[in-house]
């Protein structure tokens, strides 16, 4: 039972031989920092709540085999670019599932030179007319 979670930090870091994992609540958590680091056999992300997340710093440092990430109300700074095994349909899943920032601080999606190349000026354009930026 995780519904009363407020710290992911590091929960699966260097879970290395981790091939799948379970939906579970994440509707309190507030930090996934380092969540998956170095989960190198990770392929998909489940539907976690990411609406109270403020800190998703290295959340998927070095997970070069995820494939796709189903993050919901992503509203902090993510970086997904270990992640180069992502679709184009994969990517503008987390583009739709990233907050309106509209009137607020902007955020950036951190994609890198070889996810971003799969996006068109307009699939870009969805993300930074939500005020986030890609990088």
């Amino acid at each position: 039972d995780t519904g009363r979670v407020t710290n992911m930090i590091s929960m699966f870091f260097r879970c290395e031989s981790l091939t799948t994992m379970p939906a579970f609540d994440t509707s309190k958590v507030t930090s996934m920092y380092n969540m998956f680091s170095f989960c190198r056999s990770l392929t998909t992300i489940p539907a976690f709540d990411t609406s109270k997340v403020t800190d998703m710093g290295s959340m998927f440092y070095n997970c070069s085999n995820i494939e796709q990430i189903h993050l919901l109300n992503i509203g902090t700074n993510l970086d997904i670019s270990a992640c180069t095994k992502m679709t184009r349909e994969a990517l503008l899943e987390v583009i739709g599932n990233l907050k309106d920032l509209t009137g607020s601080t902007s955020k950036k999606l951190t994609l890198g030179s070889t996810n971003l190349a799969k996006l068109t000026e307009d699939d870009i354009a969805l993300a930074t007319n939500k005020n986030w930026t890609l990088a």
